[in-house]
C-alpha cells in the first residue's frame, strides 16, 4: 500500500510539472507572437524610410514609429525576464 501511495505522490508531482511546462509553452508561444508583431511594424516603417522618395517629415514619423515599437518589445522581453525569475 506504501509503495501505491508513494507512486501516486510521484505521478501528481510529474502531472504538475507538465502543466508547468505546459503553461510555460502557451506564455513562449503567446511572447513570440508579440514579438513578431512589433517586428513586421518596425519592418513597415523601416521599408518606407529607405524610400528615397519620403519627405523628411515622414522619414521622422516612421522612425519615431519604429523606435516606439522596439521600446515595446524592450517591455515585452523586461516582463519575461521579470515573470521568469519569479519561477526560481
Amino acid at each position: 500500500m506504501a509503495e501505491l501511495s508513494e507512486e501516486v505522490k510521484q505521478l501528481r508531482e510529474k502531472l504538475h510539472f507538465l502543466e508547468q511546462l505546459a503553461i510555460m509553452g502557451k506564455l513562449i508561444l503567446c511572447a513570440a507572437h508579440e514579438l513578431k508583431s512589433h517586428l513586421d511594424e518596425i519592418e513597415d516603417f523601416l521599408s518606407v524610410v529607405q524610400n528615397k522618395e519620403n519627405d523628411p517629415a515622414a522619414r521622422e514619423r516612421n522612425l519615431t514609429e519604429a523606435m516606439k515599437e522596439l521600446d515595446k518589445m524592450s517591455r515585452t522581453v523586461r516582463s519575461l525576464l521579470s515573470n521568469a525569475n519569479s519561477f526560481k
